[in-house]
């Protein structure tokens, strides 16, 4: 931010730069969302209900911006109805304009071991920031975000082969919690979130040790946050992993 100054020369002023501003402000317009403080714009995508802040969104996207500020009926009820997007994916989009982050999750360092470490990258700040450590070191994980939290899911590392378990990541607490396991371990499975769901697909299984057999994987898996659970969906035509997917 630029302060003015008095001073005896009338052209001179002070600059000073507060490390950290854009993120704290992000941080606290997060919280005023997530509490519905002062939201005045209502958002339906399907039946799923959005609540945020119309400057937000329209210094955001251009696209809100003209909806809000351009004379349509949705500037004077402030209430719009979207279709052709998936809740999960509008989601991750209004997670991304009020937060600004890249998240990282486990991987590989350089030195060839596994992670557990997790990051936050702030394209405004070019700041990284450590987070909580996952409870399990992962290689070739998937990551999903269905509403305030992040979903890591399975993986591999060198000491359990592959991976059943899943951890998810609270934004606003910044906690990890340890959710029940899928009914199958693997690791370059592909995932997507759908109307709130968790949607796993294929992989491959890896047994400990170097040089294990490897199983490639043609079955899917669902979690509903709400009930905990999973259910099993059948199987694909074909068994494969490190593949990509799309929701549409």
């Amino acid at each position: 931010m630029q302060l003015n100054c008095n001073s005896p020369q009338p052209n001179q002023c002070l600059s000073y730069s507060a490390v950290g501003h854009a993120q704290d402000l992000l941080k606290h317009l997060y919280s005023l969302r997530s509490e519905k403080a002062f939201c005045d714009a209502t958002i339906m995508v399907g039946s799923k209900m959005f609540t945020a802040h119309c400057v937000i969104l329209s210094a955001c996207s251009e696209y809100f911006k003209l909806m809000f500020c351009g004379g349509l009926s949705e500037s004077f009820s402030k209430q719009v109805e979207l279709h052709g997007i998936d809740a999960g994916i509008f989601n991750n989009l209004l997670e991304f304009i009020y937060t600004g982050l890249i998240y990282l999750f486990g991987g590989m360092s350089a030195v060839g071991t596994e992670l557990r470490t997790a990051e936050s990258f702030n394209p405004v700040t070019k700041e990284t920031t450590a987070l909580a450590d996952m409870k399990s070191r992962r290689l070739h994980c998937s990551v999903v975000v269905i509403e305030d939290n992040i979903y890591v899911v399975g993986g591999s590392n060198a000491r359990k082969g592959a991976l059943n378990s899943v951890e998810q990541y609270s934004i606003s607490n910044e906690k990890w919690t340890t959710i029940p396991c899928m009914s199958t371990a693997r690791a370059g499975a592909a995932a997507a979130t759908v109307n709130g769901l968790l949607y796993v697909v294929g992989g491959r299984t890896v047994n400990r040790g170097l040089g294990s057999a490897v199983t490639f994987l043609d079955t899917i898996e669902c979690y509903d946050p709400r009930t905990k659970n999973w259910s099993d969906l059948g199987k694909m035509s074909v068994a494969r992993c490190e593949m990509a997917i799309a929701v549409l």
